[in-house]
């Protein structure tokens, strides 16, 4: 299926039936790249650099007009999976990718990384595309002939004969930080100073409190919702005004 991408405005998409799903697709590019190639890319999709979109199961290739005369070629890859219990955006979410769904290709000096500005370019505009089309997700992620599948939302497990990641090429996995709750200084704040006789309220309070698991991290009485609000500060720093 081709598509040929339009600038759109932010009146456009404000009711776009496909918001929550463009929106979805943009935070899995948001989390391919670092910050800087994130917002070249997204100027690119603005500028209505991407020429054309050819959308098939498990591959969406992009035309991106850049800097030589010749534009760049751009694939995205993804493994196929069950199509969604019905058509509404709300159902379609459960097959919305996330970064670790992608991987990407592009003729540009850095396509063999697969993390250009160019893909970028190319997962915003279809994105947006998304947003008012949406059964164009399911046209990408799910497998070709598919019919929507009686399944409960929020169910990825493949059916038989669907591919799944696990055959794509891989991407070196990051280990991720350790805990900031295991480490020395972390122990030396909550710990009570020496002959002490009244023992802070607060860090009585977090000493005391069983942990709560999280993901991997184990966390004492700590404040999540300014935890929260950072992570929301860092993605928005990423992401200009998309988030």
């Amino acid at each position: 299926m081709r598509v040929v991408p339009r600038q759109r405005t932010k009146e456009d998409l404000a009711d776009a039936p496909g918001r929550l799903l463009a929106t979805m697709i943009s935070v899995a590019a948001a989390g391919m790249l670092d910050a800087t190639r994130f917002r070249r890319g997204r100027e690119y999709a603005r500028s209505g650099a991407v020429t054309a979109l050819d959308i098939e199961p498990g591959s969406l290739h992009g035309t991106v007009q850049g800097s030589r005369r010749e534009p760049y070629e751009v694939t995205v890859r993804t493994a196929t999976v069950p199509p969604p219990p019905g058509t509404a955006p709300a159902m379609m979410a459960v097959i919305a990718p996330n970064a670790a769904d992608l991987w990407a290709e592009c003729s540009c000096p850095d396509g063999d990384t697969g993390t250009c500005k160019h893909v970028v370019a190319v997962l915003l505009s279809f994105a947006d595309e998304v947003a008012l089309r949406p059964e164009l997700l399911s046209a990408w992620r799910a497998p070709a002939g598919a019919s929507p599948a009686r399944a409960e939302v929020g169910s990825r497990r493949p059916g038989p004969g669907v591919a799944t990641v696990s055959s794509l090429p891989s991407r070196p996995m990051v280990a991720p930080p350790p805990s900031p709750f295991e480490t020395d200084e972390w122990r030396e704040f909550t710990a009570a100073p020496p002959g002490a006789a009244d023992l802070d309220p607060v860090l009585d309070a977090i000493r005391a409190a069983p942990p709560l698991t999280l993901g991997t991290e184990r966390l004492g009485a700590v404040d999540l919702s300014s935890m929260l609000r950072s992570a929301l500060q860092s993605m928005r720093a990423a992401g200009g005004d998309l988030f």
